[in-house]
């Protein structure tokens, strides 16, 4: 049987739009009542923590109104993490700040632990995964779109030879690991009866690869990913006047769907745990030049640990009596393990994949250059959050005795 579930990620600040108010009138409650209409639905919905307290404070009709999904069966609470940022570009640490103050949002205003987990615009790289995991997450989207990502060869798993309709276990640091459903991205534009955008399945595709998949007598998961502010969107200027499909036309045609359910990833996590376990290869959206190395946060982990260690041995210089063997010892550990991230072969070459620009994007299979092996780049996250943890509990456990003897400036 085809589960099918739709997630939908929610983003007050959405760049079309200024009307606060339009979007709300126009697009959110719009499709929750839409959704609501069809109850045999389900449906994560998966706001940034801002996007939710803003709706709490200035639209609580919106917040009401998946509260009663929730409380009905219907809908299931997910996050983006507190703000729509691409993780890629900010360091491990504020990574963790950002999804576990939304988890935290999620928790306080729905009353639950959000189940899912979907990246501003799927940009991912592995280190997300950790955070994911420590904050309870159960599972992420990632879109198809990472099978351009990971061509295979001699590291990489070739995602052509994965069943795509099954999740897999994403590899993170320090051993952890976390389901992710690898659905090729919808979003709103599937319902415009031009078609998709280059990198979206065509309404057309969509029903036509739902219905194969559904008639092999496979279990699989699809995942519909799409904008909470679709329908807005598709009011503003540069859609309104182009044809397009009513989003029950969509509801009408999948729950029609022989052979198909719908069902919440949750529930079909637990029916069908995943049997793969993968890496997963950082991923830039669109053609930005903010990821084409991979190594900033590599670095920025590093450098953090290196002020934490060197603040440290100043202590240490001004106060010797602290300079224990036990405490030099953990010291010795702390610059070994940050050398050996400093020195390795991703953070000297980069890990990042860069496009080549002069190529159709679509076949940046063959026009990538990625390298060095998943299990290197793992193994020196693992060192670099090594130094600047141990570092961190280092300092908290010295800092009461340096405030008494007077040695902190």
């Amino acid at each position: 049987m085809l589960s099918l579930s739709f997630m939908f990620m929610g983003n007050r600040r959405f760049s079309y739009m200024s009307d606060k108010r339009f979007i709300v009138e126009r697009g959110y409650l719009p499709l929750l009542e839409a959704m609501r209409a069809y109850p045999q639905v389900r449906a994560d919905i998966c706001p940034s923590g801002y996007s939710t307290l803003k709706w709490l404070e200035e639209s609580p009709e919106v917040v009401d109104a998946i509260r009663r999904g929730i409380a009905e069966g219907r809908l299931a609470n997910s996050t983006n993490g507190f703000e729509h940022v691409y993780l890629p570009t900010i360091s491990m640490r504020v990574q963790e700040m950002l999804i576990r103050k939304g988890v935290e949002v999620d928790r306080c205003v729905y009353g639950r632990q959000p189940g899912g987990f979907w990246a501003s615009d799927c940009a991912w790289d592995s280190t997300v995964i950790k955070p994911l995991v420590e904050n309870g997450v159960r599972w992420a989207y990632s879109s198809g779109w990472l099978e351009h990502s990971n061509p295979g060869g001699p590291y990489y798993t070739d995602w052509r030879q994965l069943d795509l309709f099954q999740p897999t276990f994403v590899r993170g640091p320090a051993g952890t690991r976390l389901p992710v459903i690898h659905s090729h991205p919808t979003n709103y534009d599937i319902l415009l009866e031009e078609g998709a955008g280059p990198w979206a399945l065509s309404y057309e595709t969509l029903l036509a690869t739902l219905r194969e998949r559904a008639a092999s007598g496979n279990d699989g998961l699809f995942l519909i990913a799409m904008d909470f502010e679709c329908l807005a969107v598709l009011e503003c200027e540069q859609w309104r006047d182009k044809k397009r499909k009513p989003f029950s036309r969509l509801l009408d045609d999948l729950s029609a769907l022989p052979g198909a359910q719908f069902e919440f990833v949750d529930e079909y996590l637990t029916r069908h745990p995943p049997e793969a376990t993968v890496c997963l290869r950082e991923y830039p959206p669109f053609d930005s030049k903010s990821w084409e190395s991979g190594c900033k946060k590599l670095d920025t982990t590093c450098r953090q640990a290196e002020a934490l260690i060197v603040e440290i041995e100043d202590w240490l210089a001004a106060c010797p009596e602290l300079a224990t063997p036990a405490v030099a010892a953990r010291l010795d550990t702390l610059w070994e393990r940050l050398l050996l991230s400093l020195q390795s072969e991703p953070r000297m070459t980069g890990y990042g994949f860069q496009w080549d620009r002069t190529d159709n994007r679509n076949q940046c299979r063959d026009h990538c250059l990625i390298y060095p092996p998943d299990e290197m780049v793992l193994e020196a996250i693992n060192d670099a959050l090594a130094a600047w943890e141990g570092a961190r509990a280092l300092k908290r456990q010295l800092l009461p005795q340096v405030l008494r003897a007077g040695c902190a400036a």
